[in-house]
């Protein structure tokens, strides 16, 4: 049995409603309000945080390496978001629906590691205040949950009874 039978739990098609919108040939509309809320996160990230991060890090007295490290990671970070930006958006397309549905579950993993990527900083602060200043998990994890939410699951699995 190969992992992409295994994957997906069992569940009849016709009780997902994205399934429905593939075969009308129509736009998920769970996957579209996945990739315009990853769009939306994308240009707070790179306008609001550019400002209020990347800057300061910049223009930080830190040493080189970890200060040229960081504006490399912001960078790779907001690669990273626009790249399934274009992964989510093509997943939403009807067209593209069953042949990108395991690129959609990778990227909405990555977001889902993201947001608790920044769960787990929050907590490990010693002040307790940091989810006040790391707010980011609230629009990272529901990329994510979106995401896996649209993936319509198959009503059988071949070679399992």
């Amino acid at each position: 049995m190969a992992l992409s039978d295994t994957f997906f739990m069992p569940l009849p098609e016709h009780q997902h409603p994205d399934v429905n919108e593939i075969e009308q040939g129509r736009l998920s509309r769970t996957l579209s309000a996945a990739a315009l809320l990853a769009a939306f996160t994308e240009v707070l990230h790179v306008f609001g945080g550019g400002a209020s991060v990347w800057r300061p890090i910049s223009e930080s007295a830190l040493a080189d390496e970890p200060r040229l490290v960081s504006l490399a990671v912001w960078h790779m970070a907001s690669v990273a978001m626009g790249l399934s930006i274009v992964a989510l958006g093509l997943g939403a397309l009807p067209r593209f629906a069953k042949q990108s549905r395991f690129m959609v579950v990778f990227v909405s993993i990555m977001w889902i590691g993201f947001g608790l990527s920044f769960v787990g900083t929050a907590l490990t602060q010693p002040d307790g205040n940091a989810f006040a200043q790391l707010p980011q998990p609230i629009l990272l994890l529901p990329v994510g949950i979106l995401g896996l939410a649209s993936i319509p699951r198959r009503a059988k699995t071949p070679g399992v009874s």
